[in-house]
């Protein structure tokens, strides 16, 4: 599969699970392409320590974009990333996600049929 995928992570003010969100992505079995977040942590509330961890990743890993949105609103902060995703395909998670270790392989695999133009997981009531 050569297509290329943009994982984004819209977050506020829930730094430690994004930042274990990011550091599952760059363990998966099939990296994205581009890791886009969008911080809507107003300025200040930032820990120190978290801005210097996600500080070390990016200079790791420079496909990660970080970008602060001041206005917090999820669908603002996800309509921000489409304007800064260059990746075929967009693959939007929430910031306290937990993967499992092929879940980008598994994401793209249905992009083997070229008639598929989105997936999106399944809603379980519970």
């Amino acid at each position: 599969m050569n297509k290329t995928i943009c994982a984004i992570i819209p977050t506020y003010r829930r730094w430690k699970y994004m930042l274990s969100a990011v550091e599952q992505l760059l363990q998966q079995s099939y990296m994205p392409n581009e890791i886009i977040i969008i911080d809507q942590t107003p300025d200040g509330e930032i820990e120190a320590s978290d801005g210097n961890r996600l500080g070390r990743l990016i200079k790791k890993y420079p496909f990660i974009l970080y970008q602060h949105q001041k206005e917090p609103h999820v669908y603002k902060a996800r309509n921000l990333a489409i304007t800064l995703a260059q990746s075929e395909i967009l693959l939007y998670l929430d910031d306290d996600i937990t993967l499992f270790d092929h879940t980008i392989a598994n994401h793209l695999r249905h992009y083997k049929d070229h008639r598929i133009s989105a997936v999106s997981g399944s809603v379980v009531r519970t």
